[in-house]
């Protein structure tokens, strides 16, 4: 419905969605389609909010089970400073064999 321009009947539909994450963000995409920027961002801000660390964390334990190389730098990284203080980082680090 949205890739097809019926942005208000997607909205309908993201609202009806029962698994939080999808419909957060479809909520999202649909209000920016329909031009309700306020909306969108609000949306946005929430899912952000929500689950922003739990994706990052997803997103680290899968580059160190493929053995990513860039993972060393996880500690350094300074867009993952959000994360420094989570408990999850600390012992992702000690997974890593890092230094805390």
């Amino acid at each position: 419905m949205l890739m097809e321009g019926n942005y208000a009947e997607a909205l309908g539909a993201f609202e009806r969605e029962s698994h939080e994450r999808g419909r957060m963000s479809g909520q999202a995409l649909a209000y920016h389609a329909l031009g309700r920027k306020a909306d969108a961002d609000a949306a946005l801000a929430e899912l952000e909010k929500r689950f922003a660390g739990e994706a990052a964390f997803e997103k680290k334990k899968k580059a160190y089970e493929d053995r990513d190389i860039l993972t060393s730098r996880v500690k350094y990284e300074p867009l993952l400073r959000n994360l420094w203080p989570d408990p999850r980082f600390k012992a992702f680090l000690r997974k890593m064999k890092l230094p805390e």
